[in-house]
């Protein structure tokens, strides 16, 4: 018999009645959208025998019980007490957060944001378009994380100050207008570093002299207190990891030459990891 939805049973699941993040797992998502025009069958469809456990708790196949809102595609949960649930995307990224009180402080933060993106678009509609133009950025995949990161930084900074500057502006307008271009320069550069990695010998046990440039640079910290560590890349392109020898002072692209002990790698034979060395000496 399916059961009656009351209250006390669907107050636990809202934002407002205690919602826990943490107390559900998840059990099937699903699609019920027509897989085409001419088919009425939808694309991903749940099990009977699990509609039947969001159903005897009285709960809509059609919509998120977090929420309300009227779905098609979303997830089925089980909560601790063992009710299983309809929630929808947007819903489900809530279930990220520690607490109710947690999501609620993120949703006060961003009314707050958008309030201060309302109030600059009052002062000038200059920054309608700028808006737009962050956001895009903000919202391009294809972007790098960096450049993303960039229009993010500066939508919270005009929502905040209710401007930017013009230096600001043209920043940000200069580096998505150049990703392309790095973009590709990057691809050619990652596949001429695979080509040179793929003819390269594979590395050898033992301890002998190498030299190379220092790709990166990484203090470590240990029982023994904090050690430098560096990635040497070799002129035929194989790579190595290991500790600066305490007689070098060194940077990032600095040439080297260091005598070390070399174990290759257990997952790339291009790679290898080095101990005990010794300088012989480096270039800047």
């Amino acid at each position: 018999m399916v059961g009656m939805t009351n209250r006390s049973n669907i107050k636990k699941h809202r934002l407002s009645g205690g919602f826990d993040p943490k107390a559900y797992r998840f059990v099937e998502s699903f699609d019920n959208r027509s897989a085409s025009v001419f088919d009425g069958d939808a694309i991903d469809p749940l099990p009977g025998e699990v509609a039947d456990e969001v159903k005897v708790n009285g709960y809509s196949l059609d919509h998120c019980t977090h929420c309300g809102a009227a779905l098609k595609a979303g997830g089925v949960y089980q909560h601790d007490s063992g009710e299983h649930i309809i929630i929808g995307s947007t819903c489900a990224g809530r279930l990220d957060f520690e607490s109710a009180g947690e999501i609620q402080a993120a949703h006060q933060a961003n009314r707050m944001y958008l309030a201060g993106l309302r109030k600059a678009i009052r002062k000038s509609e200059r920054w309608s378009v700028e808006i737009r133009f962050l956001e895009a950025a903000r919202d391009d995949e294809s972007m790098g994380d960096w450049e993303r990161g960039i229009a993010e930084d500066m939508l919270r900074k005009l929502s905040k100050y209710g401007s930017l500057s013009d230096k600001q502006i043209e920043f940000i307008h200069r580096i998505v207008r150049e990703h392309p271009e790095k973009q590709a320069k990057r691809k050619v550069r990652q596949e001429a570093e695979a080509a040179r990695k793929a003819t390269a010998p594979d590395w050898e046990s033992g301890r002998y002299p190498i030299e190379g440039t220092v790709l990166s640079i990484k203090y470590v910290d240990s029982a023994w207190g904090c050690a430098v560590k560096c990635l040497i890349q070799l002129e035929d392109g194989r790579r190595c990891w290991g500790s600066v020898p305490s007689s070098l002072e060194v940077d990032k692209g600095d040439e080297v030459a260091i005598t070390a002990s070399f174990t290759p790698s257990p997952d790339d034979t291009k790679f290898a990891f080095f101990k005990r060395p010794t300088a012989t000496k480096v270039e800047a």
